[in-house]
């Protein structure tokens, strides 16, 4: 049974908008040249080292790296208190540890990151509401409240934050409706909602071609283009965005986990 089955199955109306994700800085844009990084460039030079360090090993799920890495985007935020880059790097890097909680079935380490992501994006925003990329990450994290929520107050978590998931969307299209972290975040909202609740895979595959077609070195873009496939039983078409994953990095664990999972299918 694959995540998203699991997920749909778990119970009606229940889960509604779940954004598990293989992207833990969210929604990633063609930032440094395309590698996956969850922002434009950075403009201190010490967390754009920091940025390519975290992209790597989030790609390589080394749990270790990616907690000293977030302590120190948190030191820095604290340190630079109006840097809005500061606080969103934060964000990301905690969002990161949540969804590698969430492949591990950590449930309460998922639920600590997620608030430390949230506070960190909040305060990003309040500092630059004009980029798109933390309103596309804090659609992704109100998505996990309703997937982290106990069983008894699912339904109510679904109803409080699906407008709060739609609203930071939208704002997110309307300032940057080329930046394939919002085409990305929009596909992994129709991904993981249930049919019933108005998901629809073959929507989110093409915003995740939406994706890939703003920046074509996307390796989230192709990595969750992939997944979609697969989950349509489109084996070829899965097979082919997963090499493309491993052709622009030839160690992301995800990719070849997924790919090696197809090599009996036809």
């Amino acid at each position: 049974m694959t995540p998203r089955t699991a997920l749909v199955r778990a119970g009606p109306r229940g889960i509604l908008l779940l954004l598990l994700a293989a992207l833990p800085l969210g929604a990633q844009s063609s930032a440094n040249g395309g590698n996956g990084a969850a922002v434009k460039p950075v403009r201190v030079p010490e967390l754009a080292a920091l940025l390519q360090q975290l992209d790597t090993a989030r790609r390589r799920e080394n749990e270790t790296e990616m907690r000293r890495l977030a302590t120190k985007f948190s030191e820095y935020a604290r340190d630079h208190a109006t840097d809005a880059d500061a606080f969103f790097l934060a964000a990301s890097a905690h969002d990161a540890l949540l969804n590698l909680a969430v492949l591990r079935y950590k449930k309460d380490e998922a639920r600590k990151e997620l608030e430390l992501a949230m506070d960190c994006v909040n305060r990003a925003i309040e500092l630059d509401a004009g980029r798109a990329e933390p309103f596309a990450l804090r659609a992704q994290l109100y998505g996990w409240k309703v997937g982290l929520a106990n069983p008894f107050s699912r339904v109510f978590s679904a109803i409080s934050n699906g407008g709060r998931i739609k609203e930071n969307l939208q704002t997110a299209l309307r300032l940057e409706p080329k930046n394939p972290a919002v085409h990305l975040s929009f596909g992994m909202e129709d991904y993981y909602k249930p049919p019933a609740a108005g998901g629809d895979l073959r929507r989110a595959v093409e915003h995740f071609k939406k994706a890939v077609e703003c920046d074509p070195r996307s390796i989230d873009g192709w990595l969750w283009l992939g997944l979609a496939e697969k989950e349509l039983r489109n084996i070829r078409e899965a097979r082919e965005a997963f090499q493309k994953v491993l052709e622009l990095d030839g160690d992301h664990v995800r990719a070849a986990r997924e790919l090696a999972s197809l090599t009996t299918r036809r």
